[in-house]
């Protein structure tokens, strides 16, 4: 046999060459600082948590309807998760939809259009608030449990009245007066109208109430037009009070005489303006709503109680209606 290395044997000498020589290079390019250096990893903080906002509103009403759409685009646009509610204006099922959300779900914030009322209404803003700040809107809570919110957004009844008060001044003739038609009794509301109408100088010759339906409205004002002096205009406070009031002024022959007036507006009634069958109703801007929602929103959020916004009267007739942007 030949002398020499064997092949196995040159072949370990070799990698260990190799491996000595790649040794010699590292220390070099790290003496060198060739090599970038490794940073620390450092973990990325989890997202923030979305806040939410539970909405319970009725799209029966005819103010509050717009308020489902503009709160999604606010929530949207804020980040925030949107919880709704639609009670499609029933007392009950309001109540059953806050029991439901306080049972099944929790928020930051809640928005709420009261169809409760009283205490019941009380009891489930107090409910509510044990979770999270509460703004109501429209319907203003009781004095108890307006406490407890973080803010109201809402017309101001009585800046409505006036509106309403000086339109009929310049538009009923002197030593008229009106009669008042509510929908039900409610004295403290009809002392209400009574106190803010005496102030402005507009007599009220007598009242009574629709029930929610014309044919009551047209019961009583055929008796009243015959026996009350110098009606120059009917209050009404729904279309329930106008439509009947519209029915008996024609039968009678008397609409070029007594005006048709409301203290509410349902967007029903834009084709009474334009039709002459209601000549003025006071209301406020769903727009105008909206933004102050936007304005209170975060600072409620924030655990704020920001000052309640009271929305401007609008009043409209069949003049400016077509101008009033809602």
């Amino acid at each position: 046999m030949r002398g020499g290395l064997s092949q196995n044997r040159m072949k370990i000498l070799t990698g260990a060459a190799f491996l000595c020589v790649a040794l010699v290079l590292l220390r070099l390019f790290a003496s060198l600082d060739l090599f970038a250096r490794q940073t620390e990893a450092v973990s990325p903080s989890p997202a923030a948590e979305k806040q939410t906002v539970v909405f319970l509103g009725s799209s029966a009403d005819p103010l509050c309807e717009p308020l489902f759409s503009d709160l999604e685009t606010l929530c949207t646009q804020k980040g925030w998760r949107l919880i709704s509610y639609d009670c499609k204006g029933r007392a009950a099922g309001q109540k059953g939809q806050i029991e439901d959300f306080l049972r099944t779900e929790a928020a930051d914030a809640a928005v709420l259009w009261p169809v409760l009322e009283g205490e019941e209404l009380d009891g489930q803003i107090k409910a509510l608030a044990e979770q999270c700040p509460v703004v109501t809107v429209g319907q203003r809570p009781g004095t108890a449990a307006a406490r407890l919110t973080a803010s109201h957004v809402g017309a101001d009844g009585t800046e409505q009245l006036r509106t309403l008060a000086g339109y009929l001044k310049k538009n009923v003739a002197k030593g008229q007066g009106v009669l008042l038609l509510t929908d039900l009794p409610d004295e403290d509301a009809e002392e209400r109208i009574r106190r803010v109408f005496s102030v402005e100088q507009v007599d009220i010759l007598g009242n009574n109430y629709t029930w929610g339906g014309a044919v009551y409205a047209e019961r009583y004002l055929k008796t009243a037009l015959d026996e009350v002096e110098n009606v120059g205009a009917v209050v009404c406070v729904s279309r329930a009070g106008t439509a009947g009031t519209w029915n008996t002024l024609q039968e009678k022959d008397l609409r070029d005489r007594v005006k048709i007036v409301s203290l509410s507006y349902e967007p029903a009634m834009a084709d009474d303006l334009a039709l002459g069958e209601l000549d003025a109703a006071v209301t406020v801007s769903p727009k105008e709503t909206a933004e102050c929602l936007a304005e209170l929103l975060p600072k409620a959020l924030k655990g704020e109680k920001p000052a309640p916004k009271a929305l401007t009267s609008v009043l409209l007739t069949p003049e400016s209606a077509e101008e009033t942007e809602f």
